[in-house]
């Protein structure tokens, strides 16, 4: 039996979240819970993250919102579909169904000559260049409805909405094929659907390797950043925390929306031989996804039990780079990060409670 954090408990969470803040929010075991937050230890740069994250959902059509007030109807992110996309559009070609979220860099320099930061709209046009497309591209400035070409975008719409908030129209971004290198099939999607069974991690990964489905573009979204070579000489290329708060909050608007557990966002390099955006990234990713996911609900109306779910969904995380990146990557990944560092004060929480309270 698979015995990771998945989906269903993810978003028994997330599902319920509100911009609460942690400490505001609980009814019961008030006590407990207060104190096992203070006890949960982030380094600075992963406070920063968080704090940066912004929530967004989706309208009935598809589109990409900044959450509103309770009295203000949200706003949509900038859409600028990009020419594959407006193909698409024409030929009304949906995805089947959405089953993984894969997340991308564009493969290009973070600055311009002039040393001005590069934004989703550099990402857009590459992707034309390419005639490939994804569902948004992502950069380090404020998401902002009104954003341009000078203030940036933070996240950037580049397919238009298709009508049916759960079936976008289909990309061009992931394509299993052969490996020019070698001309064998590309297998890295099957490499990572072993680890993935190795740990007992549930994905969707699964369902599309065992039924022998090469057309990821039919059974996904992705979205490109801005960057390249983000494991090279770790974390030297690595996205500012601005990005990585945008992409953060992408990622859980549209995991809710598409009912996807936290291994069902895979990076491009774990489905194809590709470098994009590197194991190091996904792993934050993943780790901020459970941590905020934590935070946001407060932990009110979980059981010890769910509480120790996510324990293991963070372990499952620490365990899955250390297999396919090796000891040293990881350890210079929680030197970034402060992974051991959180999940040593979760232990020590831990230890000190039982599902009756604070153990005196």
């Amino acid at each position: 039996m698979k015995n990771e954090f998945g989906r269903r408990d993810f978003f028994n969470v997330i599902g319920l979240a509100s911009a609460t803040p942690l400490l505001s929010v609980f009814n019961k075991n008030n006590e407990l819970f207060n104190i096992a937050s203070e006890k949960l230890e982030l380094n600075e740069r992963a406070r920063l993250i968080l704090s940066e994250v912004v929530p967004l959902s989706f309208d009935e059509e598809g589109n990409l919102l900044i959450k509103g007030s309770a009295n203000e109807a949200g706003k949509c992110v900038v859409s600028i579909p990009s020419k594959r996309s407006i193909e698409r559009q024409a030929t009304n070609t949906k995805v089947k169904d959405v089953k993984l979220l894969v997340v991308h860099y564009d493969g290009a320099q973070r600055f311009l000559r002039s040393w001005k930061a590069r934004n989703a709209r550099n990402t857009l046009y590459g992707l034309d260049g390419k005639l490939a497309s994804v569902n948004w591209c992502v950069d380090e400035f404020d998401i902002n409805p009104e954003g341009n070409y000078d203030l940036g975008y933070g996240i950037m719409q580049t397919q238009p909405a298709s009508d049916d908030p759960i079936r976008p129209y289909k990309g061009r971004h992931v394509t299993i094929g052969i490996d020019l290198a070698t001309n064998r099939p590309d297998l890295n999607h099957i490499y990572t659907n072993d680890i993935f069974n190795k740990l007992g991690l549930n994905s969707n990964l699964s369902d599309l390797v065992e039924s022998g489905i090469r057309d990821i573009d039919s059974y996904s979204v992705g979205f490109e950043q801005i960057g390249w070579y983000y494991s090279k000489n770790f974390p030297n290329y690595f996205p500012p925390e601005k990005q990585i708060a945008n992409a953060l909050s992408l990622t859980m608007a549209a995991m809710k929306q598409f009912d996807l557990g936290p291994w069902d966002v895979v990076g491009h390099q774990e489905i194809q031989e590709k470098p994009d955006p590197g194991d190091e990234f996904m792993a934050t990713l993943r780790f901020l996804m459970g941590v905020y996911a934590l935070q946001q609900k407060g932990i009110d109306n979980l059981s010890f039990s769910e509480y120790f779910a996510f324990k293991r969904h963070f372990i499952n995380v620490g365990n899955f780079l250390k297999e396919k990146s090796g000891v040293y990557r990881y350890s210079c990944w929680n030197d970034y990060i402060g992974f051991e560092r959180y999940m040593n004060s979760m232990y020590y929480t831990g230890r000190n409670f039982h599902i009756g309270g604070l153990v005196k």
